[in-house]
């Protein structure tokens, strides 16, 4: 990524509505490399905000990291949020960050170079070198380097409990129901087993049953048949 190209960006928008920012400051002694940047006040985590969790708007999309998709509030929160660290870690001074606004302010000069060379003349007279503008870019470079190892930091330990340990939880889950869903189907070959037996065996024990039943009852009936004959012949 061009850092340079996205610190002028977001400093542009910074300087376009600031009169007061683009006004030069008087000269001070800036030191061939610059001081440690300020520590930027605390903010409301930028990846834990609520609303990243709620639903994403149709237009806004949503895909797998690394694949260069962004979201279009997530960018125009990020930039502003880098526009602020940028401010509040600006060097005493004119440096780089004043260039970049009274550069931007002149945007009535057409021609691009011009806007450079008279931005440099105007701050020159207040103690701005060119050495200044180098060393100072690059220290804001650092700084925005700075924040994004940060944020990735972050990112890490959030993707890490809002995506990977839930696909974690997917896949055991997923497991559990192909080891439920083979024993299921256990289950299943086992009643029909056992069904195929009771079947059989009931078939079996009530056709023994029948035919045991009315075994008892001829039995019974011969049995009465020579009870009555035994009656009649013999006095």
């Amino acid at each position: 990524m061009n850092f340079k190209k996205f610190i002028s960006e977001n400093i542009v928008e910074l300087g376009s509505h600031d009169e007061e920012s683009a006004t030069p400051k008087p000269a001070t002694s800036k030191p061939a490399t610059p001081p440690p940047a300020k520590t930027p006040p605390a903010q409301k985590s930028f990846i834990n905000k609520q609303s990243d969790f709620e639903a994403a708007d149709a237009n806004t999309p949503t895909t797998n990291q690394n694949t260069g998709a962004v979201s279009t509030d997530a960018l125009s929160d990020a930039r502003a949020r880098i526009a602020k660290i940028l401010a509040d870690s600006n060097l005493p001074g004119p440096d780089y960050y004043e260039f970049v606004i009274t550069k931007n302010a002149m945007s009535s000069i057409p021609v691009e170079n011009e806007r450079y060379t008279v931005a440099f003349a105007g701050l020159s007279a207040i103690g701005l070198t060119k050495e200044t503008l180098n060393s100072s870019a690059h220290f804001y470079v650092k700084t925005i380097d700075n924040e994004l190892n940060a944020f990735l930091d972050q990112f890490g330990k959030v993707y890490k409990t809002e995506v990977l340990d839930k696909k974690d939880s997917i896949s055991a889950k997923q497991q559990q129901m192909v080891q439920l869903s083979q024993q299921i189907n256990k289950l299943n070959e086992e009643i029909k087993k056992m069904n195929d037996e009771v079947q059989h065996d009931e078939t079996i024990l009530v056709m023994k049953k029948n035919s045991f039943q009315q075994a008892a009852t001829e039995a019974q009936q011969t049995i009465q048949g020579e009870l009555e004959k035994i009656n009649q012949f013999i006095h």
